[in-house]
This record gives C-alpha cells, structure tokens and sequence, in this order.
C-alpha cells in the first residue's frame, strides 16, 4: 500500500471508528497531508524513516512557522 491510501484509510478510521470530530479529521488531514508531501520531496522511503529524518520535517516546520505550535499532532 503506498503512502497515501494508508493516510486515507487511518483518517477514514479516525472518522469512522474513533469518531473524532470533522473539524479535528480535518486538522489531521493537513497534518498528514504536509508530512507527506515533504517526504515525497525529500525522496525519502516513509516506511524506513529515521528519527533523524523526522526530526528533519520538525525542524523544515518551524522554518516555515506553518505547523502554528502544534507539535504534539506533527
């Protein structure tokens, strides 16, 4: 399964199964979706990602200032 049907199907179970609200699925979903998109661009395998990759996309946020203080979702 690549990267982005599993995003889909774990949104689909926050949605479905875990009942989070639409607007905290929604959250997620740019969350998830800027994760990804990020290690598409770095050409990173998302199945051996290293702490030190993510560490990496932490840091690319705060360049950017667009993850808003919301590390505890990123």
């Amino acid at each position: 399964m690549d990267l982005r049907s599993f995003a889909r199907e774990y949104l689909d179970y926050l949605a479905k199964v875990r009942f989070l609200s639409a607007a905290t699925v929604r959250a997620y979903t740019r969350d998830i979706s800027s994760f990804t998109d990020w290690i598409e661009e770095e050409k990173l395998a998302a199945a051996s990602l290293s702490a030190a990759e993510v560490r990496g996309y932490m840091t690319c946020l705060s360049r950017r200032r667009c993850c808003g203080g919301r590390y505890s979702r990123c």
